[in-house]
């Protein structure tokens, strides 16, 4: 039980009346979580130091030109906490990791005369990871996996990743438009601009500084605990067979990628008459990416349409009627674009141990790589993945419908129809129609792998349907009450899409098809719920102003807010491959059948964690003393009844190999970890507000006002 502290200041005012304005800003923070590995239940507390400053000049030096520079810096340190995060169950695998992190932007906007505006701007973004992994070269002290314990993939031993290769993760931006006015037909008013973006990364994602992960069991009771050594380490098995095997990851430290991004824009917001408005827009996107080597990813471009209209059959504004269509063009993101590139994707060579059998981290020969010669898999950017001419970015069409209107004088609502379908996918099509690749590299024959190619598809699905509701009641003029509320209907898929440390994740579907199958491991990409359906969100606050006259003004305010509980997959990650499905790729041509694969227990999003709801309330409290000096307060109450109600906890499952098998001999039945059901993470409850863990959370300001 640990009160949190964090410091927030700001500051601002004129340096030069009506001509030069600054503002700063300052926070402090340094938190502690108490988490717990799963698998072992051994506790860790985490320690979160960030300090962040912004200073912004604003300056007027005419009526018509504003320019506007500003830097905010918001360094990180956080350890010891684990590299990867979900996987860890060893305090050897945690790390102390430090984020620089700084922003700065200039812009500038002109008023040329009473139509005609124009503005530019630049920024740019510095982001590293910095002893973000391990450093030791010693094999004995490369990071360590195990799945078939538990059901999940956890590491032990030591961390993860490397840090002798840290990752930068930098964009710059330079943006102008031109705005102007034309009556015509009604009223048109046109905005035209141009944007180029660069995204930047750099670092080869070394996943080791031994440059080896070796996957394998470790030693555990009759109870199924895990035991220790007499240096309280886990005792890795070495078994002859496919529960041992190891990663090899050649990386090429210090690479980088360049993505660069053109766009051209056109809106013209159409006011037809007092009852009819459009809005009608077009966007163009030129992509292209290079990296180390002279490398090519993805050289494309795109066309995306907005249309909209807005109807007021009264043409008074008291009933308003919305339609809108649109395409969307998706981000394209590092990992996807740059895949056949070194930069963040390391090459990899998968072979079983065929060394001796033995036990312990002094055992020498399970970490001699010598002992693993049965290659099963491997994966060479620049020599087997390709990215397919023309690839580009998924597209999300949305159409939407919506009304509102005032009720009297002192209320409004409105309802929304929302509907969503994403098509394009970007996909990683491992199939030997693709043909093969022999890999010799720095003198070593590698042997023959399946060539990988990032194609676009639209046969996965990812659909959204959702019915928003909103409401505002004003009593009198010192008192408000309003809410929304979104009913999802539909939020279904079987490609996750970009999730927390998984960009651009995509599903297994095209990789390894088998007898016309699109993927001999149908089981690792079922339909269902995807991990952002939440069936319903309550958001509703209420605000009362007490004017007190000479002594100042109060307001209190109440915001509830109530979720439904998010889904959750019965999944077991890093299950073998079974002999019928080895036989089958084998059959089919395969040179490197995986060696592992994902196993769902029924449909995605099967189940649902317990929802929540939270109340907060603020005091607001401000007293006129000298002129224009104002002091102020202001007292935040998050989750003001201490709401410490679980809603979420540890799902690991592992395949029953009691229960029936699929036809590719899969236990279709599974058993729950030993910590199924349990807490294992302050993030496993409410949040007072985001970024933040724990319960009732108490926020004071105080400031002047002048």
């Amino acid at each position: 039980d640990l009160l949190n502290k964090i410091y927030e200041a700001t500051f601002g005012g004129p340096i030069a009346i009506d001509k030069l304005w600054f503002f700063s800003a300052g926070r402090y923070q340094n938190t502690t979580a108490s988490n717990v590995f799963p698998a072992t239940g051994l506790k860790y507390d985490e320690i979160v130091n960030n300090k962040r400053g912004e200073l912004k000049f604003t300056a007027h030096p005419s009526a018509n030109h504003t320019f506007q520079v500003s830097y905010i810096t918001n360094p990180t340190t956080d350890g010891p906490r684990p590299a990867i995060g979900g996987y860890e169950i060893d305090p050897a695998t945690l790390i102390t990791r430090q984020t620089p992190n700084s922003t700065f932007g200039a812009n500038w906007r002109g008023v040329l005369n009473s139509n005609l505006l124009i503005e530019a701007g630049y920024s740019q973004r510095h982001f590293s990871f910095v002893n973000a992994g391990g450093s030791s070269t010693a094999l004995a002290d490369s990071p360590f996996f195990t799945y078939g314990l538990g059901g999940g993939a956890w590491e032990y031993n030591a961390p993860y990743f490397d840090a002798t290769d840290p990752e930068d993760r930098n964009n710059r931006q330079v943006t102008a438009n031109v705005s102007r006015s034309v009556t015509k037909a009604g009223r048109h008013d046109f905005k035209g601009g141009w944007e180029w973006y660069r995204s930047q990364r750099t670092g080869g994602n070394s996943q080791s500084a031994t440059s080896y992960v070796f996957n394998t069991d470790f030693v555990t009771d009759a109870t199924g605990n895990p035991v220790f050594d007499s240096n309280n380490h886990l005792i890795p098995i070495f078994s002859p067979d496919q529960t041992t095997y190891v990663q090899h990851f050649i990386a090429t430290r210090g690479a980088e990628l360049d993505s660069d991004t053109n766009s051209l824009f056109l809106q013209d917001h159409w006011v037809a008459n007092r009852a009819l408005s459009f809005d009608l827009g077009v966007r163009y996107e030129k992509v292209k990416s290079s990296s180390t080597g002279g490398i090519i990813g993805v050289d494309t471009s795109t066309w995306v349409p907005r249309l909209a209209a807005a109807i007021d059959p009264k043409g008074d504004g008291k009933t308003v009627f919305h339609v809108t269509y649109g395409h969307y063009s998706g981000r394209y993101n590092d990992v996807q674009v740059g895949a056949n590139s070194p930069v963040g994707n390391p090459a990899e060579v998968d072979a079983f141990y065929t060394g001796p059998a033995g036990q312990g981290r002094n055992f020498v020969p399970g970490t001699n790589p010598a002992n693993y010669t049965a290659v099963f898999s491997g994966s060479f950017p620049t020599a087997n993945i390709s990215i397919a001419p023309g690839l580009s970015s998924p597209v999300t069409r949305e159409f939407t419908v919506s009304g509102g209107t005032s009720v009297g004088s002192k209320a409004s609502t409105q309802v929304t129809y929302v509907w969503r379908h994403t098509t394009n996918f970007i996909q990683s099509f491992i199939d030997i129609a693709n043909g093969t690749t022999h890999v010799v590299q720095n003198g070593f024959d590698f042997g023959t792998f399946t060539n990988i190619v990032y194609e676009n598809t639209s046969v996965p699905k990812r659909d959204y349907q959702a019915l928003v509701f909103q409401g505002d009641y004003r009593p009198n003029s010192n008192w408000q009450v309003a809410g929304n509320y979104t009913l999802q209907l539909v939020n279904d898929g079987n490609f996750v899409g970009e999730a927390a440390n998984q960009p651009g994740t995509s599903s297994p579907y095209g990789e390894f098809p088998v007898n016309g199958l699109p993927s001999i491991f149908t089981r690792a990409y079922p339909d269902g719920h995807l991990y952002d359906f939440q069936r319903s969100k309550l958001r509703a606050w209420t605000i009362y102003m007490f004017n007190l006259n000479r002594l100042g003004k109060l307001s209190v305010s109440g915001l509830l807010r109530a979720n439904s509980g998010l889904p959750y997959s019965l999944v077991a990650t890093n299950v073998a491959v079974t002999s019928i499905q080895t036989k089958a790729l084998v059959a089919a041509g395969y040179p490197d059948p995986p060696g592992v694969q994902t196993v769902y227990f029924g449909n995605r999003g099967s189940q649902f964690y317990p929802g929540s709801a939270l109340f907060d309330t603020s005091i607001n409290y401000d007293i006129p003393v000298f002129k224009s000096a104002r002091p102020w307060l202001k007292f935040d109450v998050y989750n003001l009844f201490n709401n410490e109600r679980m809603t979420a906890y540890n799902i690991t499952v592992r395949p029953d190999p009691k229960s029936p098998l699929d036809s590719m001999g899969i236990p279709t039945g599974y058993t729950q970890g030993s910590l199924f059901g349990q807490a294992t993470s302050t993030a496993n409850f409410p949040a007072p507000y985001q970024g933040q863990s724990g319960g009732r959370t108490l926020r004071v300001a105080f400031g002047v006002r002048f």
